[in-house]
């Protein structure tokens, strides 16, 4: 039985979708815009750490807390996405006031910085409802 689209709730897992996006529309968006000759001080380091985000968010997925040791592996892996995708909105800021993308419209910045707003929410959520979880 299939439910409303308006009925949806998001998955428990959507900051993995979303870590993806955030990767792929820095590669689309971003590294293709940013001139050759600004792409290994601008678009390079964005896309590492995009990359990265999406590497901890695929790894603290990956983990199923059983115990406290396993809870705080994953713990560390979401704050690393979280630390790496706050780097990356450095990166891009930096990026956008050197004027070193300047064939990025608003509305891509827009598209890129609303995924990352996104993510940093799904991540917290993910946080908080691990912290509020006992493990033996």
């Amino acid at each position: 039985m299939s439910v409303q689209s308006t009925k949806r709730n998001k998955s428990r897992v959507q900051y993995l979708a979303t870590a993806q996006e955030i990767e792929v529309a820095v590669l689309q968006i971003f590294f293709h815009r940013v001139k050759k000759t600004y792409r290994m001080i601008s678009a390079i380091p964005a896309y590492t750490y995009a990359y990265e985000a999406h590497d901890y968010a695929k790894k603290a997925n990956s983990i199923f807390p059983k115990d406290a040791e396993t809870a705080a592996m994953r713990r560390r892996y979401l704050i690393e996405a979280r630390c790496s995708l706050q780097a990356l909105i450095s990166r891009l800021e930096i990026s956008k006031l050197a004027n070193l993308a300047e064939g990025m419209e608003s509305k891509h910045w827009l598209t890129i910085f609303t995924l990352i707003d996104q993510e940093l929410t799904l991540l917290d959520g993910v946080l908080k409802s691990d912290a509020n979880k006992k493990y033996c």
